[in-house]
């Protein structure tokens, strides 16, 4: 799983190509599998959990789209499901 973060300066756009999991944006979960794509606006909290092995596409739009624009909240899954 990743952390739950967000990005002041860039949009993300996500492609799944292999598997299931689930994400959870802003508190609220949804279950993501092949085929799904998702717009992370910047200034969304998200993380990611595969459930399967689970492979995606990650585009970054935006000012700033490397690892200096990401402001991590946790890495905990139970925290992040509680939030």
């Amino acid at each position: 799983s990743s952390s739950y973060h967000y990005h002041n300066k860039r949009d993300e756009i996500w492609t799944i190509i292999k598997g299931k999991g689930e994400m959870i944006i802003e508190g609220v979960l949804k279950q993501i599998q092949e085929g799904s794509v998702i717009h992370i606006q910047k200034g969304l909290r998200h993380a990611v959990k595969a459930t399967t092995e689970l492979e995606f596409i990650e585009i970054h739009l935006g000012e700033a789209v490397g690892d200096e624009d990401i402001n991590r909240i946790t890495f905990n899954w139970k925290e992040i499901e509680r939030k």
